[in-house]
């Protein structure tokens, strides 16, 4: 069975670099460019995995995640950044609270 691969990030050209590598290994892939549309495309199909960035205009990665996890609490997401790690997971557990479900 082939693995469906939901790949977010705003970047364009980076995304689509990373659609064409799993494309090429054999991966069924999806791109979506903001949380958003990300989380409506996750409502309407399972994925196996998803890689995403966390800095997205409008809804970010950590905001996505945490909703993804409220549809589906399995899901396996994989956080991609330029930015400092610590910096992020100060974000993660600041808005963890804020998150209205």
């Amino acid at each position: 069975m082939t693995m469906r691969v939901l790949i977010v990030d705003d970047d364009r050209d980076h995304a689509e670099s990373i659609a064409d590598i799993l494309l090429s290994e054999g991966y069924a892939v999806e791109v979506a460019f903001s949380g958003e549309s990300a989380l409506k495309r996750f409502t309407e199909v399972e994925f196996d995995v998803t890689l995403m960035d966390v800095r997205l205009p409008g809804m970010n990665g950590v905001e996505a995640f945490f909703l993804f996890r409220k549809v589906r609490p399995g899901v396996r997401v994989i956080i991609m950044t330029g930015y400092s790690v610590e910096q992020l997971i100060a974000q993660a557990r600041k808005l963890q609270p804020k998150i209205s479900y």
